[in-house]
């Protein structure tokens, strides 16, 4: 990638430190900055300020997006005052949603440009979806009858209570409870950033993300057989699961009497 952007790559052993050791590392997110890092030890750039960079290089040395970046954006959000953040472009989205203010490049020259010229950071912003959040939910008049499901529903979204909704087949339990986000609040401003976070992290595309950016409130549900790793989340791969997923919306367990008791617990 330096070579391809015209740099020159330093002969010899090249020793890259990534501290604190005891903390786990991963990933091509660290491929940017170490490059930049190698520019200004080999003496091909000047920097005199910190610098908080992340992307994947491709061997061309075009700058790619890389999982996780909201999470990683919002946990440098107290302290962007002392950086200049440098993000690949892909990554608007995460920027806008993280509030911070930064530079967007596409490429090595590009951030090499950007610290070289001493350009001045920006908030980052990214095109809403014009996306009404009425358009895809039914309203809660489409239930007929059931005064006291209704009632339930209603008391349960007001107050963030569980509910059990028991009844026979062809009621209209699951319909009801479908219908239980179009009479939740809009999500607020600062609720936006954590929800388009997780979504980012377990891999959801950025359409996805835009949805979240109009302020819709995550619905997830889960149904007989789902496993304890899909609801909780993997420990060892640092993996949400769908409890995470519904954070400031709604999870909805689909004949919950018929799930594992492991699940249940």
């Amino acid at each position: 990638a330096m070579t391809s952007s015209g740099f020159q790559f330093p002969q010899g052993h090249i020793t890259v430190s990534i501290s604190p050791a005891y903390v786990r590392k991963g990933g091509s997110s660290f491929d940017l900055p170490t490059a930049l890092g190698i520019l200004i030890a080999s003496n091909q750039l000047r920097c005199n300020r910190e610098i908080y960079a992340e992307g994947e290089l491709s061997l061309n040395g075009e700058l790619r997006k890389t999982p996780g970046a909201g999470l990683r954006l919002l946990g440098i959000n107290d302290i962007q005052d002392d950086l200049l953040i440098i993000i690949p472009e892909e990554e608007r989205e995460s920027g806008a949603c993280a509030g911070i203010r930064g530079i967007t490049v596409r490429s090595l020259r590009d951030a090499y440009n950007a610290i070289a010229e001493s350009k001045d950071p920006y908030k980052i912003e990214a095109q809403i979806s014009s996306n009404n959040y009425e358009d895809d939910v039914l309203d809660f008049s489409c239930v007929k009858g059931q005064e006291k499901a209704s009632r339930a529903l209603l008391l349960a979204a007001a107050g963030r209570h569980n509910t059990l909704l028991l009844g026979s087949p062809g009621c209209g339990k699951t319909m009801a409870a479908e219908l239980i986000r179009g009479i939740m609040p809009p999500l607020e401003s600062s609720q936006i950033p954590k929800i388009y976070a997780i979504r980012e992290v377990c891999g959801l595309s950025i359409e996805e993300g835009r949805e979240i950016l109009a302020a819709k409130r995550p619905f997830r549900k889960i149904y007989p057989g789902v496993s304890l790793t899909s609801v909780i989340g993997s420990p060892s791969g640092l993996k949400p699961g769908e409890v995470t997923l519904a954070h400031e919306g709604v999870l909805f367990a689909d004949e919950i009497c018929e799930f594992k008791g492991s699940v249940l617990d």
